[in-house]
């Protein structure tokens, strides 16, 4: 994993992940997530998330060298984001997603909809299951709950 110019950069086999929060990134350091898990301290945050592989972005270097070299504004929670894969993205957490100029519908559909976890939206209680493991997140609580399920396996 790489840290830079706040991202976090990851990359499986020829999968990548930039990852981007608008509050500072630490690392869990208490049980089984200890260096497992990022956290970002808050309730309210923008967070970025970008997905590549090589097949389609080239060498992991390259994904990450574009990744840096897109523009980012934030200011409060409103962002306006140069995303290489996505074009001009505008957000502002009490107005429209824009991508390019065209509003992005945010509502009237599964927050998760995929063979590991089913999720309304806003989604304030999420699981996730995988070969018999699973994590539960309850963001009304704040808790979290595991059988086991590590990052990474």
């Amino acid at each position: 994993m790489i840290q830079k110019q706040g991202w976090l950069f990851a990359r499986k086999k020829d999968g990548y992940l930039a990852l981007w929060s608008q509050q500072p990134l630490r690392w869990s350091t208490k049980g089984d997530w200890r260096d497992k898990e990022v956290l970002a301290d808050g309730k309210k945050n923008i967070w970025i998330c970008e997905l590549g592989r090589k097949e389609k972005d080239g060498a992991f270097d390259l994904f990450v060298r574009q990744i840096l070299d897109a523009p980012i504004k934030s200011r409060g929670l409103s962002l306006i984001y140069s995303s290489p894969s996505q074009g001009e993205l505008k957000f502002d957490w009490n107005g429209d997603l824009k991508q390019n100029n065209k509003t992005v519908k945010l509502s009237g559909y599964a927050r998760y909809d995929n063979p590991y976890v089913t999720a309304k939206f806003p989604g304030e209680k999420i699981s996730i299951q995988f070969n018999g493991e699973w994590l539960e997140l309850d963001y009304r609580s704040l808790q979290r709950q595991t059988s086991g399920f590590l990052i990474g396996k």
